[in-house]
C-alpha cells in the first residue's frame, strides 16, 4: 500500500450539514409572500357582497362600505409602523385590489424586509397547555 501512504485514511467520512445561506430563506420567503399577494389580489378583484370569502386579509364592513386589510406572511400578520399597527384601514371596500397592489410596490421597495424578516423567522408557534 505504498501508493496510499500519502492520504489520511479513516473509518467514515464526516457528516457534513449542507449550511443554508441567509439569502436562500429570504429568497423563498418573497416567493411565498408574493404568492400570497397574488392570491389575496384575485380574491379582493372577485369579491361579490354578501357571498362567503375564503381565506381573506381583508375585513370588510358591507354596509358602511369600509374594510381593513392585515398583511399577512402565513397566519402571522406583518407590523407595518411602528411595533403594533398591522392593519391598514379603513380603506373603500371597492379599493382593497388596489391597496394590495400598493403593498405589492412597497415590498418591490423594500419597505417590509425587515418587517418580512423577523416575522418568517420566527418559527412554529408553541402550544399552549
Amino acid at each position: 500500500m505504498a501508493v496510499l501512504d500519502k492520504y489520511s485514511i479513516v473509518a467514515k467520512p464526516p457528516k457534513i450539514a449542507k449550511a443554508r445561506e441567509k439569502a436562500d430563506v429570504m429568497q423563498k420567503v418573497n416567493r411565498n409572500f408574493l404568492a400570497g399577494l397574488d392570491k389575496q389580489i384575485a380574491l379582493a378583484k372577485a369579491y361579490k357582497p354578501g357571498a362567503k370569502e375564503k381565506r381573506s386579509w381583508a375585513t370588510r364592513d358591507a354596509d358602511a362600505g369600509n374594510a381593513w386589510i392585515t398583511v399577512r406572511y402565513g397566519n402571522r400578520p406583518i407590523v407595518l409602523k411602528g411595533t403594533k399597527k398591522t392593519t391598514i384601514g379603513p380603506v373603500p371596500v371597492g379599493d382593497v385590489a388596489k391597496v394590495f397592489e400598493d403593498v405589492k410596490k412597497a415590498h418591490a421597495a423594500g419597505e417590509l424586509d425587515a418587517a418580512l424578516k423577523k416575522v418568517a423567522m420566527l418559527g412554529p408557534r408553541k402550544k399552549q397547555s
